[in-house]
């Protein structure tokens, strides 16, 4: 009988926190799962971790596959879940104990394609720094336009993949998969078109189940450190999201935001150039014509004059 739900676990060179993670999910207090560890090429002694947990528990499935990156493992985990529905997990986080268990039952509400539930962000130093728990407590069904605008009132909190549930058969009839050309911005990007592609409500809630670790030498804190070709990539990030919700047809309020983004994410991206005295104009230009071609002069010149007013207003006002 296959397993509730497939939790998806991307490793590389994750050997001094897997364990904490592998051990919070045989310590929840819901049992019906597998765990897919997927060994990204780690050069360390996370592989033989994996392995040594698929021994000891038949619900583990240890994979070993060639570095990919992080997307590259999520998308080799999908190809080989056997539950109705999909989570994914960090190798360096926990669930709480509650997690599964909580997640299940809002399922149980009837008619729900997706799980939005949410989580602590923790140091090194083990304190909670951000909790959703702090935002104004919800827990109830939503609408997908509802689920899509919450992605771009709270850039971070309902854009990460984990503390989530995707329905498997969502993901396999519409052949969804994480873009392995996207270093930034991928879980916003893939939380987006799964969206789209959902028929029925969505269940929201601002409780934590997560225990999010940041810590020093995590690759997205490498990526906020240095600027390269991997930094660009959530600007593209957006350019997919607008295309995506213009094909579903979503209402107007939606499109703006998504123009918006697409607009703040070029003018972020000029400024990380600009700290790392990076001066390629034809990098600017690049992006500024995938600008162009994904909207248009007119739409362009209409949100910069719009933001300079919004500036100018708020210089006055001061």
């Amino acid at each position: 009988m296959n397993p509730i739900i497939s939790i998806i676990v991307p490793v590389y060179n994750g050997d001094k926190y897997l364990s904490r993670c592998v051990d919070s999910i045989l310590n929840q207090t819901f049992q019906d799962w597998e765990l897919l560890l997927v060994d990204d090429g780690s050069t360390d002694k996370s592989g033989e971790i994996c392995d040594e947990y698929a021994i000891k528990d038949k619900r583990i499935k240890a994979f070993h596959k060639k570095n990919g990156g992080v997307s590259s493992a999520r998308n080799y985990g999908i190809k080989h879940i056997e539950g109705e529905w999909i989570m994914f997990c960090d190798a360096d986080d926990e669930l709480m104990a509650f997690c599964l268990k909580k997640l299940i039952s809002f399922i149980q509400e009837g008619n729900i394609d997706f799980v939005l539930a949410g989580y602590d962000m923790i140091n090194s130093s083990t304190k909670v720094i951000q909790s959703t728990s702090s935002l104004p407590y919800s827990s109830k069904k939503i609408d997908i336009m509802s689920a899509i605008r919450l992605i771009y009132r709270y850039k971070y909190y309902p854009c990460f993949v984990w503390a989530k549930l995707y329905k498997s058969s969502i993901i396999k009839f519409n052949k969804l998969s994480f873009d392995e050309t996207i270093y930034y911005s991928e879980d916003r990007l893939f939380n987006v078109q799964y969206l789209c592609a959902c028929r029925n409500d969505i269940y929201y809630t601002t409780q934590s189940v997560y225990k999010y670790y940041v810590r020093d030498n995590s690759a997205m804190t490498s990526l906020f450190n240095n600027f390269n070709y991997k930094s660009i990539t959530g600007f593209y990030a957006t350019l997919l999201m607008y295309k995506t919700l213009k094909n579903k047809g979503v209402t107007k309020d939606i499109i703006f935001y998504a123009v918006e983004d697409i607009m703040d994410s070029y003018d972020y991206t000029l400024e990380r150039m600009k700290e790392f005295s990076i001066n390629d104009r034809n990098l600017e230009k690049k992006l500024r014509k995938k600008i162009f071609v994904t909207l248009s002069y007119k739409l362009y010149f209409f949100m910069r004059i719009r933001k300079m007013m919004s500036v100018l207003k708020h210089k006055m006002n001061l």
